[in-house]
């Protein structure tokens, strides 16, 4: 671990830049992409936080010290008002942006958490980053960080003898019962 942590320390510095001009072509593009749709929704977007990267190097058990190669360094949200707005951005970023990747989290995949809803894309960027874009509906996002303060409190606890990680039932429960009703849509 001391060997990614100290890789990712040395390396980090000298992407800032980069990563900034990412984070620029990524808002340009999701303008672009969004069009007249962005202007009655929300967007977020950011450079990944270097203890965030690094913590995600080192818990995945990653090898790996350069954090561009991070496929989440630039990441953002589209917060939608409802489904026909989401439907139409689900379709035209898979249309028009260098998709590299696309997941729709349907219920019953995350047996952990219960988190379903919302639509991930990896896009290519001009620069050459790989950033994250998730598409999802204003309520559904409120309610995720709720979930997510459970998914912190508990992703990093392992097992001591089996290596593994180790989720308690109630938080599980709880987690799932935020995802239960489908109230978001």
């Amino acid at each position: 671990y001391d060997v990614v942590r100290k890789g990712m320390e040395q390396n980090w510095d000298s992407v800032e830049k980069y990563a900034k001009e990412g984070l620029g072509q990524f808002n340009a593009l999701v303008k672009r992409i969004g069009g007249r749709i962005l202007r009655n929704v929300e967007f977020v977007s950011e450079v990944k936080k270097r203890e965030s990267a690094i913590g995600k190097a080192i818990g995945r058990g990653s090898k790996n010290t350069n954090p561009l190669e991070l496929g989440d360094l630039v990441r953002g949200a589209i917060l939608v008002n409802d489904q026909n707005e989401l439907i139409e951005l689900v379709r035209d970023f898979k249309r028009k942006a260098d998709v590299i990747q696309y997941d729709e989290k349907a219920q019953g995949e995350d047996p952990t958490y219960g988190y379903f809803g919302s639509h991930h894309f990896d896009i290519r960027l001009p620069n050459g980053m790989i950033a994250e874009l998730q598409i999802m509906t204003k309520r559904l996002w409120k309610q995720k960080e709720v979930a997510h303060q459970i998914y912190m409190a508990t992703r990093e606890k392992i097992d001591p003898i089996t290596g593994k990680k180790v989720v308690p039932r109630d938080v599980a429960a709880t987690s799932k019962l935020i995802f239960k009703y489908r109230d978001w849509e």
